[in-house]
């Protein structure tokens, strides 16, 4: 009789381990899956636009983007110049020109620009309108990524029903 109360013992010692690894196990899928969403809620939903004014020294908070352009419209006074500069930065202070280009404005004094975004990654859009100048960031994130997190898939009850 002591025998079989031992065995019963490791059976149900062994069991336990197996209920804590299935535990664990739910878990970490758990923890990814809060993981997937918040990529998915950052990256994949429309942000709105954030603007800062400011020098060309300022550093606006980003705007996430999987576009390779962005589009600047306006107003400004009739046959003036609306210009830009893309830029990222390679350190601290030191700042690397991507593109630079400038347009007239027609004599409605409206204005439409197509400035590039080159890079995937972090980069800049100093605008200037009338003499004034608006920094605009953007932080661009490669189309392969957005298909990823659109095909991402994660089943906790075929994984768990997987691992019985």
């Amino acid at each position: 009789m002591k025998m079989n109360l031992r065995l019963s013992a490791v059976r149900l010692g062994h069991s336990s381990n197996l209920s804590q690894r299935r535990l664990l196990s739910v878990l970490c899928a758990c923890v990814g899956l809060v993981l997937a969403l918040g990529l998915v809620s950052a990256f994949v939903l429309p942000l709105a636009a954030s603007a800062d004014k400011g020098t060309q020294n300022a550093r606006p908070t980003p705007e996430a983007t999987f576009e390779n352009q962005t589009i600047f419209s306006g107003e400004a006074e009739p046959l003036s110049t609306v210009s830009y500069v893309v830029y990222t930065y390679r350190s601290q202070s030191s700042r690397r020109v991507l593109y630079q280009g400038q347009a007239e404005v027609g004599e409605s004094g409206v204005y439409v620009l197509q400035v590039p975004l080159p890079l995937v990654g972090t980069q800049y859009v100093n605008l200037t309108v009338d003499g004034e100048t608006t920094v605009y960031g953007y932080t661009r994130y490669s189309k392969s990524l957005l298909e990823n997190l659109t095909e991402a898939e994660l089943n906790v009850y075929e994984y768990l029903r997987g691992s019985k």
